[in-house]
């Protein structure tokens, strides 16, 4: 693996392509059923939950939250959706970088994950920060 672009750790199949388990962790919240997997993106270590399939929807959480705060809505649209989590870089199971982060840095960072779960055109939604790289993101990907 190198750290010029997205990689699949442990080059295991896209988590995004159905329900299987990955890295032993199955995450589950009431009737919802998710796949935790740990991505290798542009070099670095991002937690992933995924569940559903269809439209993608991305969730990105606030500063000082992890992929959880999502939990509700992840069980409510994975039923009818392919929804995707990470925990951001410093927060919850994903790497925690020396140096603080900019914004720059966490939308890099999402066009990597995006293109590693070959997700195209997903629904960003944000809270916090997250809002902030979800729309700095739709700036500068707007197709």
């Amino acid at each position: 693996m190198t750290s010029s672009g997205p990689s699949r750790a442990n080059d295991r199949s896209n988590p995004c392509q159905g329900r299987k388990k990955a890295d032993g962790q199955r995450a589950r919240t009431g009737a919802m059923i998710g796949v935790q997997d740990s991505l290798l993106i542009q070099g670095k270590r991002w937690n992933v939950l995924t569940a559903g399939e269809g439209d993608p929807i991305v969730f990105l959480h606030n500063g000082g939250g992890n992929l959880w705060n999502w939990a509700h809505q992840i069980e409510h649209f994975g039923s009818s959706h392919r929804v995707i989590a990470p925990d951001l870089p410093g927060f919850g199971r994903s790497h925690r970088p020396a140096n603080p982060l900019t914004l720059d840095d966490f939308v890099s960072g999402l066009g990597g994950l995006l293109g590693s779960l070959e997700c195209r055109r997903p629904l960003l939604v944000g809270n916090c920060i997250g809002a902030s790289i979800a729309l700095e993101y739709a700036l500068r990907h707007p197709e």
